[in-house]
């Protein structure tokens, strides 16, 4: 029907062909949608279609997080709407107008309706609405349906592979390493910000996981240092093992891998220009892309913004629920594997060799760069006590951060001790 057509002009049409759900896409209502005669009817008299109270009531949440959202009440609230609307028999619906400046909103609807007359109910509420405008709604999920057992956020270059490899080891079926055709490799990505992930997310994500009961886990050093992602999986009441190394030895690995091309077009920036400098960088050519370069860069200001392991703590403390927390030093990691299996409750398992530096094997085709930069070398002494100071109150924020502590770690945690 064309959209000039008066809606008492529509209910006399028959009933264009509805899909309520596929697995191609979301629920997507446009100004007339798939709508049934039946329902437009009863929307006009105010019996099927009504808007009760208590669904109105638990709508108009901001579907995203925002700026200073970081209080658990938040989450209790996302919480309440998703059971309360669930128990009165209604669905929820992510709204996104298409026009104006309104932000998405949740839409709590009954099953027997259509949600566009919901949506459209709750965003009069505001000064800015206009008649005019179109909604896309989207059905919502809970994140506490996502099938995630266990997260391993970070630290970056801490060696979370190495414990994602061995966890696989213990049957333990590990995400995180590539990306598939709709960019959902990790649970979170897809639905960044989201107080509810969408139906079609979820499902294609426990779908993908398939019915087997062995734990599913993730790889994702990014969590970590976004308080929306640990907030949700606080919520979600994942496992969570967090691996911390010295932000000094962090920084040095950082440096070598920023630069572990062999294909360079310009001589590779040392360690001591790197740290005592506001930026190096270096162009590289692209492998197998004939005429393509690129510029690779590197700065101090890069590791403190990655590595500051006080902030980190206090971010994790912050959301996580101590009991679903394990801490673990990299140094502690080969030792300690058995007890993370125990604390996830998996059966033992023949572990594979020790973690390696892996930044450091990436340049053992050019021994005599490593020689020339190696921060415990007499030559950069500087940049080592530099690193040193820079990383002070993260390095003492380690120790009382770790689930095991062990008292050689204060000595043994710096690069250039062994």
């Amino acid at each position: 029907p064309k959209a000039s057509q008066p809606l008492e002009a529509l209910v006399a049409l028959p009933a264009p062909p509805c899909s309520k759900n596929s697995n191609d896409g979301p629920r997507l209502f446009l100004r007339y949608p798939c709508i049934r005669a039946a329902h437009l009817r009863a929307a006009m008299n105010g019996s099927l279609c009504a808007i009760s109270t208590s669904m109105a009531d638990l709508s108009g949440f901001p579907a995203y997080t925002w700026a200073g959202a970081g209080s658990r009440d938040v989450w209790e609230t996302v919480r309440s709407i998703t059971d309360l609307c669930a128990e009165s028999g209604g669905l929820l619906w992510r709204a996104t107008p298409s026009q104006g400046t309104l932000a998405p909103f949740t839409v709590c609807a009954s099953r027997s309706c259509d949600p566009i007359l919901q949506a459209r109910h709750i965003a009069a509420r505001d000064f800015r609405f206009e008649k005019s405008w179109e909604f896309v709604l989207e059905e919502l999920s809970d994140w506490r349906v996502l099938r995630l057992d266990v997260v391993i956020p970070g630290m970056a270059k801490a060696g979370t592979t190495w414990l994602a490899r061995q966890l696989g080891r213990h049957g333990v079926s590990v995400r995180g390493f590539s990306s598939d055709f709709h960019g959902e490799e990790n649970p979170l990505d897809a639905q960044e910000g989201a107080f509810w992930p969408s139906r079609r997310h979820v499902e294609r994500w426990n779908r993908a996981c398939g019915s087997n009961a062995s734990l599913i886990t993730v790889k994702q050093p990014r969590y970590l240092e976004a308080i929306w992602s640990m907030q949700v999986l606080a919520f979600l009441r994942a496992k969570v093992v967090i691996l911390v190394r010295s932000p000094a030895e962090l920084c040095y690995s950082l440096y070598l891998d920023a630069f572990k091309s062999p294909h360079n077009l310009d001589p590779k920036p040392s360690l001591k220009v790197c740290m005592l400098q506001p930026e190096c960088s270096c162009r590289f050519k692209a492998p197998n892309v004939a005429g393509r370069d690129w510029l690779q860069k590197f700065s101090l200001a890069t590791c403190r913004a990655s590595f500051a392991v006080a902030r980190l703590r206090a971010l994790a403390e912050a959301t996580l629920p101590p009991e679903r927390v394990l801490v673990v030093h990299t140094r502690q990691l080969s030792e300690r594997l058995a007890h993370v299996a125990a604390w996830l409750g998996l059966r033992r398992h023949a572990r594979i060799g020790p973690p390696e530096n892996t930044a450091m094997r990436n340049h053992r085709g050019d021994p005599e760069f490593l020689e020339q930069n190696d921060l415990c070398s007499e030559a950069n002494s500087q940049v080592l006590s530099m690193l040193r100071e820079a990383f002070a109150a993260d390095e003492g924020a380690i120790a009382g951060w770790l689930t095991w502590w062990d008292p050689d770690l204060v000595t043994q945690a710096d690069v250039c001790k062994k």
